[in-house]
């Protein structure tokens, strides 16, 4: 491992805390950047985008969704109003 990995490390976790993420476990941070990935992209994100991308790929279906409802619950994203489930929106940030 190359000695300087830990500083972009702790980059991440200060920027994490500086969005007040820290918070959030570390499958609940990886799901909100690969929807707002997906967000640059797309205004609406399907569930299915965000099991298929990287970060989330090796993740249980049950846990990404925990994670979403938790991500749902704590209003970093928000319900797409035409669909009841699978549809998401990040919710806007002040």
């Amino acid at each position: 491992m190359e000695r300087s990995a830990y500083k972009v490390r702790f980059l991440l976790h200060e920027q994490d805390r500086e969005m007040e993420l820290t918070k959030l476990s570390s499958l609940e941070r990886d799901v909100l950047y690969v929807i707002d990935s997906i967000a640059e992209q797309k205004p609406v994100i399907v569930s299915q985008d965000i099991l298929k991308h990287e970060p989330t790929r090796g993740a249980s279906r049950p846990k990404v969704y925990r994670a979403l409802k938790n991500l749902l619950e704590n209003n970093y994203i928000i319900k797409a109003p035409f669909a009841s489930r699978g549809f998401f929106h990040l919710a806007q940030q002040d």
